[in-house]
Parts: structure tokens; C-alpha cells; sequence
């Protein structure tokens, strides 16, 4: 919702920036598939506890290595680190954990945290949306600003008195992709 909500600030300010638009978008379809997959009906509480903790081991395990490359201390707290993250799954609530030979973790009662491509891909997939249609490729491109997708961000467009002017431009897919996503949500 926070995404969203900058999105909205965003279309409300002048002028605005179509990259800084797709950022949020990006971010919004990625916190949409975390959600699609801990929300699953279809999945019991002991599954969704095995994905839960595989993605805030994951994100603890980011966090621990960016402070590492900075040359910070690793932050404390509720689920910062992976060490306290074992502790309260593994320990506590008994969780079952695959580690790999040299003792990295693998998964949770086989299940992982997967990429936010492959998250992504099956929450479009699961809105009937084909994830090789490019939108995700394209909120990507605009996050890292690739220069493809800078290039991508306008089109020439003939006037009316013969002039050509460069207009905002969106592929037919992430028109289609947002309705799909909103359709599906209400």
C-alpha cells in the first residue's frame, strides 16, 4: 500500500517522472507476489510459516551481507539477523531445515525464498497475466537504470501542425497487467 501510495503522490506531482513511476510499480508487483504467496488458501499454516521464514531469512541474510561490503556491524533485533531467525524457527517452533554441504541453507520443509522474478512470475501467472510478456523486465529496467529502458520511456508522436514531440510511452502489456491486477484484487 505504501507503494501505492507514492505512485499516487507521484501522478499527482508536476511533471512526472515515468521511471520514478515504474520504480514504485515494481516495488508494489513484488510486495503483491510476497503477499500472493504467503496468502495462498490453498496452503496449510505450517506451509505458510516454511515460506514466511524462508523469505525473512532471505531478506536477513541480504542485510548481513550488505552491512558486510560496507564494512558495517550487522543490525540487531526482532529478525535482523539469520542467527536469531534459526533460533526462534528451527528452535522454537521446531521447523524442519535443509542445509547444504558446507551448512548453507537450502530450505524449510522444502520450501525456499525462491527469486522476486520467479515470485513475480507466478503471481502474474496466477492473475492470468503471461509473465514472458516483458512488464516485470520493464519495472526492472527503470528500477536499475538500464539505459535501455530510459530509452523505452518516450516515443516521437506526430502533431497536428507537422511538428513531432516526445510523449510519455507504456507498452499494451502494463496497461493490461495493472487490470488484471486490479480485477483480481477487488
Amino acid at each position: 500500500m505504501e507503494h501505492a501510495d507514492a505512485a499516487h503522490r507521484l501522478l499527482g506531482s508536476s511533471p512526472t517522472s515515468s521511471l520514478a513511476l515504474d520504480t514504485m510499480t515494481r516495488a508494489a508487483l513484488e510486495a503483491a507476489a510476497q503477499a500472493w504467496l504467503l496468502l495462498d488458501p490453498a496452503i496449510d499454516g505450517r506451509i505458510r510459516v516454511a515460506r514466511l521464514y524462508a523469505l525473512r531469512r532471505a531478506s536477513a541474510s541480504a542485510l548481513e551481507k550488505t552491512a558486510a561490503q560496507l564494512g558495517l556491524a550487522s543490525a540487531r533485533g526482532y529478525g535482523a539477523q539469520t542467527a536469531d531467525l534459526d533460533h526462534l524457527y528451527e528452535t522454537t517452533l521446531g521447523m524442519t531445515v535443509h542445509r547444504g554441504p558446507k551448512g548453507g541453507f537450502v530450505d524449510c520443509e522444502g520450501k525456499s525464498a525462491g527469486s522476486y522474478t520467479g515470485r513475480v512470475g507466478a503471481f502474474m501467472t496466477g492473475i492470468g497475466v503471461d509473465p514472458g510478456s516483458g512488464p516485470y523486465a520493464y519495472f526492472c529496467g527503470a528500477s536499475h537504470a538500464e539505459l535501455w529502458r530510459i530509452q523505452e520511456r518516450h516515443r516521437e508522436a506526430p502533431a497536428a501542425d507537422g511538428a513531432v514531440h516526445l510523449v510519455p510511452h507504456a507498452p499494451r502489456a502494463l496497461i493490461h497487467t495493472a487490470l488484471r491486477a486490479r480485477n483480481t484484487i477487488l
